[in-house]
């Protein structure tokens, strides 16, 4: 959206490069503002990087305002509301000290320095007000998003980042601006490991989104050792008795899974049903008629609920597979190996007899 403050901008900096095709004497910070005034209509991408530059290099209020603007201009809703939050804290800043400043000059009792400050005050408070309006209109254009980590507390060292803004700071702590409809946001854990969060939200609009909790392999306590008699034969070292330990750990790998499962599943259903004590205290009624507070509050819920359901599933069929493997060690420690042999030999008197020999 155009506003007067911008529009003034614009057109000062466009009459100071008015041959933006001769050859810049000024400074380079300069050179890249007049650069980037003359390329706002015709290419704002291009505009927006001579603008950061220029404001790099020499960080002006109104610069910030351009390079913001630019980046609307380009379509870059997220990071130019982002841009326009910088323009508005500084202004504010900015407006501040002049108060201040007006304060001492009116103990000094100079009337022309008194009218000086109290202009530039005015024109701070417009500046201002048209900062708030861009943010404004800004918002829906921009969704948010909610962080929550699955564990709990965030591990330190957890960064989470967007692809064309980099790291986002206190990430748990504010909402963050995404991009409406598609957007990406990239968690790197303490060990450097990553995972991408899909996130699908409609303009204007806020979502919580489940920061997950990093898998770490459980590791499995070592058998004690144990003597190892000597096998009587290739048979008997290949019997399912001797095969049966490895189907008891894998049962008991299967248990401890399930204990985990379990506790994750108490965790969020905790969670879960705090979420809905606050979104009853936020407007929602027992019958589920919520406001807008309310129903952020009873979606959440209902999130924590779905994943304290789905590991209390996962928990159940891990009890399941361990107790069927460990069933078929204890079968298998009973199953003892036999083996007979047939032997034809002469019987006293004349004739022959098949003898059965063997271990059973």
């Amino acid at each position: 959206m155009r506003t007067r403050w911008v529009g003034a901008l614009i057109l000062v900096a466009t009459l100071v490069a008015s041959d933006a095709s001769a050859e810049c004497n000024d400074t380079a910070a300069a050179c890249d503002l007049k650069a980037g005034t003359a390329l706002l209509k015709s290419d704002p991408k291009e505009a927006a990087k001579k603008l950061r530059a220029s404001y790099d290099a020499d960080p002006q209020t109104s610069t910030l305002a351009l390079y913001a603007h630019a980046l609307n201009l380009d379509k870059r809703f997220v990071a130019s509301a982002k841009v326009w939050r910088r323009v508005h804290t500084r202004l504010d800043s900015e407006l501040v000290t002049a108060r201040a400043k007006l304060r001492n000059t009116r103990l000094d009792g100079n009337q022309t320095s008194i009218d000086r400050v109290v202009a530039s005050i005015s024109s701070l408070e417009r500046q201002l007000a048209v900062a708030d309006r861009q943010i404004a209109s800004l918002k829906q254009q921009t969704a948010r998003v909610t962080l929550e980590f699955a564990g709990g507390a965030p591990p330190d060292g957890l960064q989470v980042s967007q692809p064309d803004e980099g790291e986002i700071k206190n990430p748990f702590d504010d909402k963050i601006l995404v991009t409406p409809g598609k957007d990406v946001l990239i968690v790197t854990y303490p060990d450097g490991k990553t995972v991408t969060l899909d996130i699908a939200i409609a303009a204007g609009g806020e979502q919580t989104v489940i920061v997950p909790a990093q898998e770490v392999a459980i590791e499995k306590p070592a058998p004690p050792p144990r003597a190892v008699p000597e096998p009587e034969s290739e048979e008997e070292e290949s019997s399912p008795a001797a095969r049966g330990h490895t189907k008891r750990w894998i049962g008991l790998g299967f248990l401890g899974g399930a204990a985990v499962s379990f506790g994750t599943a108490l965790v969020f259903q905790l969670r879960s049903n705090t979420a809905w004590d606050e979104a009853l205290a936020n407007g929602c009624s027992d019958n589920g008629d919520c406001d807008a507070r309310g129903a952020a509050l009873a979606q959440t819920s209902q999130d924590r609920a779905n994943i304290a359901l789905g590991a209390t599933i996962a928990g159940s069929a891990f009890v399941a597979t361990g107790v069927v493997f460990l069933l078929l060690d204890r079968r298998d420690g009973k199953t003892s190996s036999s083996t007979a042999r047939i032997d034809v030999v002469p019987r006293n008197g004349g004739g022959m007899a098949a003898v059965l020999t063997g271990r059973f």
